[in-house]
């Protein structure tokens, strides 16, 4: 029987015979050959392939956008060859990346270049090559906008930008959704013929407004036409301060990492336009730490300092600006006094005498000892003879008698300064620290820990964990000291720019010490344990016991008092052990395991745990448990999609009473209510079910709960049964209102590096998070957290940021005045 002729196929083998030839042995072509070239199939693949790797990781990065902007991409499926122009090329990358690239797949016969123009030379390899089909569906409904509106801004371009070619409406919002995802993506045209097009669409919503307008004066005629369209007005303007909201919101979300002190204030911002989910969840992603924010009017902040008792902050840059400000108040826009120094201000320090205030600065032009006893008039003492080489660092001992200057080199100098007016130099003295690379460096109050900043990060090491630990700080740090007290650590910027961070970095050191943390919590909400391994929490009646998992094949009883360390209590071996809950008369606990068995066990002795009774159905595994408040009854989740419901009050004999299937992938967590009523369960099918269990023979889904982009890994639910608190793969902790069990509303979603662990703490309002090692509390009252923002952001957004963010649809209203 013939095989049926498959489209592309010439061109396949074309390609083939080509690759075969040039495999060649002297003038015969060789069944080695043609496996070298991966077969008919492969060989116009393996040839992109290699072409491909051949590129650096920026060609690699150009190949991408320029073969992207060859392919004619359907909105549903299918793709075809499009020629495009040199020139059209080099608007989006500049001339040598493209000639690179365009050169590597022209000696590999895969584009042809023809008098300007370019194009894939075979059909087959939108198809034949996996690494392009790849980026094409990755995101094909995009390619299809980008595409559509590529052509329009031709059109446009070329019809002398009439304005009735423009985009508007939803074609308009796609683009602009796409491209504000895809900026590098857009050649300047298409850049111009988008941003036309906005301005086009504000200017039609401000005909709208003239409109509105005008019948309001047709009110005074016809009460009833007015009132329609005052409703229409109300309901334009709540929806345009919606869509504001969402994208202020999502920007300063995006822009927590690397600007914190400007996305908290752009948070408050969208949630005083409008009180959105993204607004709502940027705002409560501002807690931890706050940043207050200061201009110095220089350049970078090289240098920065706190006097002994905390109630001066100096800054140095390096364009020489030396100044001196009130590190307690945030809101001050200027400095208390401005030193007269020259050249770049490398590095500050303070004395810690009590006689005067002395402040050290080196700079370019020479050291100095000042006296700032009177912040606005500074008052130099004296000079410290130079050396050739620059300074880099200075100290003064703790008695504020010596001062140590650490040179480029790390030669140090030491100078007896008890009379500050009239320095003595010592002789010379070795010195080492713990991390000479680092070029910033500071010690904490207590002297037992050093940090050292470099790029966007901070390395703390002490003797107790000689393993320094990055922390991410958002900003390039280029100054670094901490407070007297700890509490606050202050950093300077090369925007010109120098912050406050009100969080202790000892917290962050004392964290290092729990990697991998997960929480426990009490049903009461009052306890909370982190530690290595998995923890889960027996009630508060039974003196406070913990179980710990260990790699999935035992459980630890630890005996938990505050007086004192955990206790271990018994260790007992369970194969492939996956949770375990306590039973609230805190004498059974139940495990659960991927071997597919629920296990009861007596622990009435902790020290002597033994199993009761083993509980064994179709569960393939069990992967969470939980019992009801009263202990009446147990809920398991399995792998086999099932939520059951047991009869406990005999715990050591639980009876299964009902039974479902209604998630479609293994279920992953299970917690009842506070009142028992309900039931939540969490599944790898990235859905929350809750469960009204009143009638607990024959529980009833109330609804299901969706918006989580991966499986949800646990639930929780706040200690007054209204807020259900959710985890997942997909990195973030989110929160829902179910007062209305019918109808849950999302709260906010707070994100994470990592998938975390949450839960309510007894307040009703704080919320415990577990991520990377990493505990937070977020407070989830939202003007609680924005009137923090803005007693301590510092300088408001400035009508540049605004504009930049808001564009003209909101006018200046700095949230922080």
């Amino acid at each position: 029987m013939t095989a049926p002729y498959e489209p592309g196929a010439l061109p396949l083998l074309a390609h083939a015979l080509l690759t075969t030839w040039q495999h060649r042995e002297d003038r015969l072509l060789t069944v080695d050959g043609y496996q070298l070239t991966g077969g008919i199939r492969s060989a116009i693949a393996t040839t992109a392939e290699r072409a491909f790797a051949r590129l650096d990781p920026a060609g690699q990065n150009v190949a991408r956008k320029v073969l992207l902007r060859l392919v004619q991409v359907g909105q549903d499926a299918g793709q075809t060859r499009r020629r495009g122009t040199m020139d059209q090329l080099r608007r989006l990358v500049p001339d040598e990346d493209l000639d690179n690239v365009v050169g590597a797949f022209v000696g590999a016969r895969l584009l042809t270049v023809d008098t300007g123009t370019v194009e894939i030379t075979h059909e087959a390899l939108l198809s034949a090559w996996p690494r392009l089909r790849d980026w094409i569906e990755a995101d094909r409904t995009g390619l299809h906008v980008h595409q559509r509106m590529t052509e329009a801004a031709d059109v446009w371009q070329h019809q002398g930008q009439r304005q009735d070619l423009l985009y508007h409406g939803a074609a308009l919002a796609m683009s602009a959704a796409w491209a504000d995802d895809h900026a590098g993506d857009l050649t300047p045209m298409e850049r111009e013929f988008l941003a036309a097009s906005r301005r086009e669409q504000q200017r039609g919503v401000r005909r709208l407004r003239r409109m509105v307008a005008l019948l309001g004066v047709l009110v005074l005629l016809a009460m009833a036409a007015g009132g329609v369209a005052w409703w229409q007005s109300d309901q334009a303007q709540r929806q345009r301060d919606m869509a504001v909201s969402q994208k202020v919101g999502t920007l300063a979300s995006g822009l927590r990492a690397t600007n914190p002190a400007l996305a908290m204030q752009l948070a408050v911002a969208a949630h005083h336009t409008a009180d959105t989910l993204e607004a709502r969840s940027a705002v409560l992603t501002s807690t931890t730490p706050y940043v207050s924010r200061f201009r110095s009017g220089g350049d970078w902040v090289n240098a920065v300092a706190f006097s002994a008792d905390g109630q001066l902050l100096a800054i140095g840059t390096n364009d020489g600006v030396a100044q001196l400000w009130d590190p307690s108040n945030p809101r001050q826009h200027r400095p208390l006094g401005t030193l007269p120094v020259t050249g770049e201000v490398c590095c500050l320090a303070f004395s810690p005498a009590a006689t005067i205030r002395v402040l050290f600065t080196a700079s370019a032009k020479g050291a100095q000892l000042w006296d700032v006893t009177d912040p606005g008039t500074a008052k130099p003492l004296a000079t410290l003879d130079g050396s050739d080489k620059a300074i880099r660092d200075a100290t003064f001992a703790p008695d504020g008698h010596t001062i140590v200057v650490t040179h480029e080199d790390y030669t140090t100098r030491r100078w007896n300064v008890t009379d500050p007016a009239h320095p003595a130099e010592l002789p010379a003295e070795q010195t080492s620290q713990c991390a000479d690379s680092k070029p910033r460096s500071v010690s904490s109050p207590d002297g037992r820990t050093r940090a050292f900043a470099q790029g966007y990060q901070v390395w703390p090491c002490d003797a107790d964990n000689p393993k320094p630990v990055k922390i991410e700080l958002g900003k390039q740090i280029t100054g670094l000291a901490f407070s007297p007290d700890g509490t606050v650590l202050a950093t300077g910027g090369v925007d010109g720019n120098f912050y406050m961070w009100h969080a202790p970095l000892a917290a962050y050191l004392d964290q290092r010490r729990n990697p991998d943390a997960v929480r426990a919590t009490s049903h009461d909400h009052r306890t909370i344990v982190t530690g290595s391994g998995r923890v889960f929490l027996g009630p508060a009646n039974s003196g406070q016991i913990a179980a710990t998992v260990d790699n999935g094949e035992e459980f630890t009883l630890w005996e938990l008092d505050p007086s004192h360390a955990p206790r271990q209590l018994a260790r007992q071996p369970v194969h492939n052990l996956v949770a375990v809950a306590f039973h609230p008369g805190g004498k059974v606990l139940v495990t659960g395991d991927n071997s597919g068995k629920a296990i009861v066990w007596d622990v009435s002795d902790p020290t002597t745990p033994h199993p009761v009774t083993t509980l064994d159905d179709d569960f393939k595994n069990v992967n969470a448990v939980d019992f009801s408040p009263d202990g009446n009854l147990m809920a398991t989740g399995d792998t086999n999609h099932g939520v059951r419901l047991w009869d406990t009050r005999n715990p050591a004999s639980p009876q299964q009473i009902a039974f479902h299937t209604h998630h479609t992938e293994a279920v992953v967590g299970v917690r009842f209510s506070p009142d028992g009523k309900f039931l939540a369960s969490t599944s790898y099918d990235w859905t929350i079910r809750l469960w009204d269990i009143t009638d607990r023979t024959s529980p009833s889904a109330t609804t299901t709960i969706t918006g989580h982009t991966d499986s949800v890994h646990a639930v929780n639910f706040s200690p007054d049964g209204n807020t259900l608190i959710s985890t997942g793969r997909d990195r973030t902790t989110r929160l829902w209102n179910i007062e209305d069990r019918q109808h849950p509303t999302p709260k906010a979603v707070l994100s994470h590096p990592r998938p975390a662990a949450a839960a309510f703490a007894s307040d009703n309002r704080t919320v415990v998070t577990v991520a990377d090692g990493t505990v937070k509390l977020w407070d989830t009252d939202y003007q609680t957290v924005a009137d923090k923002v803005c007693d301590l952001a510092g300088q408001p957004i400035s009508p540049q940021e605004w504009a930049q963010y808001f564009e003209d649809t909101v006018g200046y209203q700095p949230p922080c005045p």
